[in-house]
This record gives C-alpha cells, structure tokens and sequence, in this order.
C-alpha cells in the first residue's frame, strides 16, 4: 500500500508540474489545458492497480486513508484541485473501472477496432460491460445520494464528460441535438440532474453501436429516462 501511495504522490507531481508548463517531458503530447484528462488517468490507473493487485478490503481502506491524511493536503495541485478519491471498497472500484475502461475505449476506438474481428475481441466485451454499467450507475443514483460513496464518484465522472469538449469519450449536454455524420456523436440516454435541468449523453459514433447486443441495448433505452440527483 505505502508504494501504491508513493506512486500516486509520483504522478500527481508529474501531472502538476506538467500544467505547470515547467516539466513538459512528462508527456510530450499533452495538451496543458485538458486538465480533466489528466484527473480521469490518474483514476483509471490507480483503480486498475487495486483490481490487478488484488487489495484487499483492509488494504483498500488504508490507501484511501493514506491519500486523506498525507498527500491530498500536502501536494500542490491546485490546477487538478477537483481530482479526488471518494473510499469505494473493491466491487464499488470494479464497476466505476469499467466506466473509465468504457470512455477510454471511445476516446481510442479507431485504432482498437482495427485490430478486432467481428466474432471475437476482448475490447467488445469491455465495451459492452462499461455501457450497462455506465447505465445501471445512473440508475443507481437517481435514488442513492451522489454526496459521498460510488454516486459521488459517479458523479465526479458526469462533471468531467460534460466539460469534455472534444468529439470522443462521453460527453453531456444540457441540450439534446440530433446527431451527424459532422459531429460523429450518437445519442446514448438522458440524465435528470435534479435540481438542474436534464442533460443529454451522447457518445461517440462506431462501429460497434451497430453490434447486435450493443445494438439492441441502445434501442432498448432510447426509450428510457435515467435519472441522476446532483
């Protein structure tokens, strides 16, 4: 756990020094001002590393205490000041990787589907997880508090696709459109966003919207509301 830590420390001072435009080696392709990306890495890293590490419960608890108590008040981010871990326990971690998995497939989906086939591709399946569990998760927290646990998370992951400003990933909007062949976006579900007004989640268009278990998933709740409170 205290090298996991460590780790996090290691990357959040990266991250920090490359807004910071004083240490851009760190990614040489990196935009400074996509600020909400940088968040979202750093979550989806750290929670892949407490699935593949196996923690357990206990462990889990002790690196979210560790990140309360010693590195979130003592590390200068204040550009990423929003980026926080909320303490999930694993299966709560489990299903919010999934959703990070979800839009990182989208924001890469060109290249992933190049080497696919129809029949057969791991990258399908998790496709196909984090889009029911993107799903269920508004489900969810239409009726549980978004303050505090897995809809706080949840919620933090809303706040970062509505200000994505880029054709890819998830993205919402407090406007439905119809989509284009312009705009490349598909329209997924809407979000009430009590006691704001309803947003609109589209995604970005691909090939495998039209696979037939994502297909009929789609169409399924195109004619369902999801609701999610703020």
């Amino acid at each position: 756990v205290k090298d996991l830590l460590g780790e996090i420390y290691s990357h959040l001072y990266k991250i920090y020094s490359t807004l910071s435009e004083d240490r851009s080696e760190y990614l040489d392709d990196f935009n400074p001002g996509v600020k909400n990306i940088c968040c979202m890495s750093l979550k989806y890293w750290l929670y892949d590393k407490i699935v593949t590490r196996d923690l357990e419960e206990n462990e889990i608890k002790e690196l979210f205490e560790g990140w309360k108590n010693h590195i979130h008040p003592n590390t200068k981010y204040h550009e990423i000041h929003h980026c926080e871990f909320h303490n999930l326990n694993k299966d709560e971690i489990k299903r919010i990787k999934k959703i990070y998995a979800l839009n990182t497939i989208l924001q890469s989906t060109m290249e992933i589907s190049e080497t696919c086939n129809e029949n057969e591709c791991k990258y399908k399946d998790y496709f196909e997880q984090g889009l029911i569990e993107f799903i269920n998760s508004a489900n969810k927290c239409s009726d549980d508090s978004m303050l505090e646990g897995y809809c706080a998370e949840f919620k933090d992951f809303l706040e970062i696709c509505y200000k994505n400003n880029q054709n890819n990933g998830i993205k919402l909007f407090r406007d439905y459109f119809a989509p284009s062949v312009h705009n490349g976006m598909r329209y997924l579900l809407s979000v009430k966003n009590y006691p704001n007004p309803t947003l609109y989640a589209y995604i970005n268009d691909n090939k495998w919207l039209n696979w037939e278990r994502i297909s009929d998933l789609l169409n399924a709740q195109k004619r369902t509301t999801i609701a999610a409170t703020s």
